[in-house]
């Protein structure tokens, strides 16, 4: 028992302040559910048939999906209890990352890291968003500590192996960014001459055995896709991007997205400076730390700089790089002299908790103002549009009126507004005037009051087109918290109920 506080107490204190930081900003400060979590919390408790068949059709692999259908069932869907999941995961993440940086370096490099990792901005936001990505994250640092546990060891068991091929499965039908670790610890392992050949052969045999399980739902999947404006996509609007948007990306993984100069320019100096240090411990050092450097640089990089390639800033899209980076900076911390890393780990820390606390000053996102006011101000022949027409599912949840929501889809098909919304929420949906025009003008027949929900943007077609037809714009109402999305009211040119 002596030896168990010995290594865990300093990992347990810092799991209870993160778990105190966490249900404060869970319990006081979050609000209602942003798009993506009304999404997984909406296609997961459809009945199973069409759970199994949205998953299919849905951008991201299912695995998140299901667990939060069997969450969902046992303990309700209210906003804190679906994202307790996640907070779950972030917890048991904490501990996971104490337990790897402890065991491949020191109890001090694993102070470092997981005070770090447990500060992070983005790391915080998603422990408390019930969305994949805290479940993306544990498994990215449990699939990094069975891989450095053979890598060092250069052995493993029938067991061991099984487990680790189960863990890349999972890891693959949580994010389509995962398969970058797998392919990275592949990669790695081939190109080690001193790894044993009938390791590399299992260690790679395993992988494929994951991708191949992962192929049952990509393939068909991605059929899907090939035929519903993938082009359209917009994560596939290819931008080019600097050195100083990939230094964004790393600050991003640590300090909130709208970091001020106070607090970017030190991060970034601190980043600089202890990668410098790595290299240099890396050209120097000939033992297996070196190797597993190695790695842990390329998970830490690499998905940074594909991101940056893509103009992906946003760190959750990259997030499996955190924990890496976690360790990469308290390993180079390590590297100072006692007193000088103590100094700079707590600068780095202040830095941080300032930055993560005043991410969560305010909500994330409330929608609840802008129903009520819909409610409350609605008429008999009124009616609410919603651009884009997939985040009609936000105000289904939060509109407790009797008028109808219509999502902006001036398209004809046969699909439900289910299909509509898996299918094609992530894509750019080219419209025509003329088509919008006909669209437009049969909803609107008859309706005295129009509420658009949207987000602002120039040069808006459906404000163009009421302006054009002499509706007249009479009160605009922003959403709360960072998110900001817009309720316009119009009223027909022949309204009687004008304000």
């Amino acid at each position: 028992m002596k030896k168990f506080l010995q290594k865990w107490y300093p990992a347990i204190i810092i799991l209870i302040g993160a778990l105190i930081l966490r249900l404060y900003f869970l319990i006081f400060v979050k609000a209602d559910f942003n798009f993506d979590e009304n999404f997984s919390l909406h296609f997961s408790t459809l009945p199973w048939r069409e759970t199994l068949k949205y998953a299919i059709i849905e951008t991201n692999p299912p695995l998140y999906t299901l667990i939060l259908r069997f969450w969902s069932i046992l303990f309700g869907q209210n906003e804190i209890i679906s994202r307790l999941l996640s907070l779950i995961f972030g917890s048991c993440s904490i501990l996971l990352i104490y337990e790897l940086t402890y065991k491949f370096f020191c109890r001090r490099v694993a102070i470092f890291s997981t005070v770090i990792f447990s500060l992070s901005a983005i790391n915080i936001y998603l422990n408390l968003e019930a969305r994949c990505y805290s479940l993306l994250i544990l498994l990215s640092i449990l699939s990094s500590y069975l891989f450095l546990k053979f890598y060092q060891t250069n052995q493993f068991t029938k067991k061991q192996l099984n487990f680790y091929t189960l863990v890349q499965t999972c890891l693959l039908y949580t994010h389509l960014t995962a398969l970058l670790i797998p392919l990275i610890q592949v990669f790695q392992t081939l190109n080690d001459d001193a790894f044993d050949k009938s390791k590399k052969k299992a260690i790679s045999r395993a992988n494929i055995l994951a991708f191949g399980i992962f192929l049952i739902w990509f393939i068909p999947s991605t059929f899907f896709k090939l035929n519903n404006h993938l082009a359209n996509s917009w994560y596939f609007n290819f931008v080019q991007n600097g050195p100083a948007n990939f230094l964004n990306g790393l600050t991003n993984l640590l300090l909130r997205p709208d970091a001020s100069i106070l607090t970017y320019w030190p991060t970034i100096i601190i980043i600089l400076i202890i990668f410098w240090l790595i290299i240099k411990a890396i050209l120097k050092n000939q033992t297996i730390e070196k190797k597993i450097l190695i790695y842990l640089l390329f998970l830490t990089l690499l998905p940074v700089i594909l991101s940056s390639f893509l103009g992906i800033l946003s760190a959750k899209y990259f997030c499996l790089s955190l924990p890496a980076l976690a360790l990469i900076l308290a390993y180079g911390l390590n590297l100072f002299k006692k007193s000088t890393n103590l100094i700079i780990f707590f600068c780095l820390a202040i830095i941080m908790f300032y930055s993560s606390f005043g991410y969560f000053s305010e909500p994330i996102y409330g929608v609840q103002t802008v129903t009520n006011y819909i409610k409350n101000n609605e008429t008999p022949n009124s009616l609410t549009i919603i651009m884009p027409f997939s985040e009609k599912i936000i105000l289904d949840r939060y509109y407790h009126g009797k008028n109808p929501l219509i999502g902006a889809y001036p398209f004809t098909d046969n699909l439900t507004e289910d299909e509509r919304i898996a299918r094609y929420n992530w894509s750019k949906l080219p419209v025509t005037p003329e088509i919008l025009d006909r669209w437009l003008t049969n909803i609107t027949n008859k309706k005295d009051k129009i509420f658009y929900f949207a987000y602002q943007t120039e040069n808006d077609l459906i404000i163009n087109w009421l302006i054009k037809h002499n509706w007249q714009a009479t009160h605009t109402l922003e959403t709360t918290g960072k998110i900001q999305q817009y309720l316009t009211e119009f009223h027909a040119p022949t309204s009687t109920n004008k304000d």
